[in-house]
């Protein structure tokens, strides 16, 4: 009787492997250059890493497989291309700039802001908050960036003897959190919200940790079973920390607005690049998300586009800085 399940149980295995390894997609996949797989999962053992040797990994095999290779394990795979002339095929296409599917882990942080965005909706994001990276705005905010280097570097000489011991990483997210709240989000962090960015700080740290983990554990991309686990009930309790962190930096800043304005005038559409760039005389600094509450008045974009978007550069900035991942 052993016997005889046993035989079914590699009855069974085998036509999982035929049909996960040799349909049509598969073999496509296949094709492209890669490791040599394992019986029925494939690809899926070699990137069982923890993600700092994942990241590893990625990088030596785009030197092994001269820049283009392959991952596979039914459903999912992945062509990683590394070369500059073959991106340079796939980004002068259209028709293959539909985000990964890793990507959509990050929706219940971003929603539809413009990293995960596409078509039209992104080309109008897009007009939206390109006037708020012109240099004539940009060079503005020249005295908050030197007022929290000077912060961070009395921080660096704070080490007795000359031998520095604080912790580079932290220094470097704070820096640049202060100094992107205050440029791009027109908010201060005063001694009194402090606590709330260091909360925020550590939110979008474990976060990040969190996607990368689950984009290299193949059972977790399914939502009902990932939203199941203890790293699914862990994200939902720190994305609670930081929407309620960029719902309260845009409530402030709307309450700003609201009592002392900001002067918004367009003076003249330029031609910079393929997009229209405008410039803008203003009393005051003006904000990335200054631009977005203009443009809801004027029926561009609603209260949630806003937290869209702020989420989706603060995401960017934040974890580039922590060293989570670059900047998409």
């Amino acid at each position: 009787m052993v016997l005889f399940y046993a035989l079914v149980l590699i009855l069974i295995l085998c036509i999982l492997h035929v049909w996960f390894n040799y349909n049509k997609k598969a073999r496509l996949m296949l094709s492209i250059p890669g490791p040599k797989g394992h019986f029925v999962v494939s690809d899926l053992m070699e990137d069982m890493l923890p993600p700092d040797e994942l990241f590893d990994k990625v990088r030596k095999d785009a030197k092994k497989y001269d820049g283009i290779y392959r991952f596979w394990s039914y459903p999912y795979g992945a062509a990683n291309i590394y070369n500059p002339e073959d991106i340079e095929i796939i980004l002068s296409n259209s028709k293959y700039n539909e985000k990964s599917i890793v990507y959509k882990f990050m929706k219940p942080w971003l929603g539809d802001g413009l990293l995960l965005s596409g078509g039209t909706k992104w080309q109008q994001r897009r007009k939206i908050l390109t006037p708020a990276f012109h240099f004539n705005i940009l060079r503005h905010f020249s005295k908050v960036l030197e007022e929290n280097s000077k912060k961070m570097a009395d921080k660096l000489d704070s080490g007795e003897d000359g031998i520095l011991t604080l912790d580079i990483v932290p220094l470097l997210s704070e820096f640049t959190l202060n100094s992107i709240c205050e440029t791009s989000m027109g908010t201060r962090l005063d001694e009194e919200k402090e606590d709330a960015g260091r909360l925020y700080k550590k939110s979008i740290y474990d976060v990040g940790r969190i996607i990368i983990t689950r984009s290299t554990r193949i059972h977790l991309f399914n939502d009902f079973v990932y939203y199941r686990t203890a790293l699914g009930r862990s994200q939902k309790k720190h994305l609670d920390i930081v929407h309620s962190f960029t719902k309260n930096v845009i409530k402030e800043r709307k309450k700003y607005i609201k009592e002392h304005g900001v002067e918004l005038a367009e003076i003249i559409n330029k031609e910079d690049t393929d997009d229209e760039v405008y410039a803008f005389t203003r009393k005051n600094k003006i904000a990335m998300l200054d631009l977005l509450i203009s443009a809801e008045k004027d029926g561009l974009i609603d209260d949630q586009g806003i937290q869209e978007e702020v989420d989706t550069f603060m995401f960017e900035v934040s974890m580039t800085a922590l060293g989570i991942c670059d900047s998409a």
